[in-house]
């Protein structure tokens, strides 16, 4: 499995910008998963200008786009999208093949509303990630096990929805 991965510091382009075309192509016929990073990114903060770091390029809404042009590609959202968390999840309910990644902060941190659509609508397009040497697989899982959410939804965003989606 490969991951096309995007990422505000390299990326200068919307997702769905037609000069990409070829390349989501490609990535379709390959059976690539395209990972976007979402959010708020601590590279380039405090510095003069972000050190060029346009965080606009990390709102997940650009991902709408996206999905809706080339429905077959599968998508990643990765992070919990902060400050744009609401138009993520908004994003993946509206558009079955964009996933929801949680890396990046501990789940003692996530929103109510990430909480509820991670363990309701959106339980079976949510994946793991720990974000690893920020926050380590051990750590993430200990503050996931204290939201209380099923063994069942557990289960899938630690393993099954990975399966499904990388095979």
């Amino acid at each position: 499995m490969v991951c096309l991965k995007f990422h505000p510091s390299v990326q200068r382009f919307a997702p769905a910008d037609p000069s990409l075309d070829a390349v989501f192509a490609r990535a379709e016929e390959r059976s690539l998963v395209c990972l976007f990073h979402t959010g708020y990114t601590a590279l380039g903060s405090g510095m003069p200008g972000g050190a060029g770091v346009e965080t606009s390029y990390a709102n997940p809404m650009r991902l709408d786009s996206l999905a809706a042009r080339d429905p077959e590609l599968r998508i990643i959202a990765a992070h919990p999208s902060w400050p744009w968390q609401a138009e993520a999840i908004a994003t993946a309910r509206h558009k079955p093949s964009v996933w929801l990644e949680l890396s990046g902060w501990s789940p003692r941190l996530f929103p109510p509303d990430l909480v509820e659509a991670v363990a309701g609508e959106l339980s079976h397009r949510s994946l793991f990630g720990s974000d690893f040497p920020f926050i380590t697989p051990q750590k993430w899982i200990g503050d996931w096990e204290r939201l209380g959410l099923s063994a069942e939804v557990t289960r899938r965003v630690l393993h099954d929805n990975a399966e499904a989606l990388l095979g």
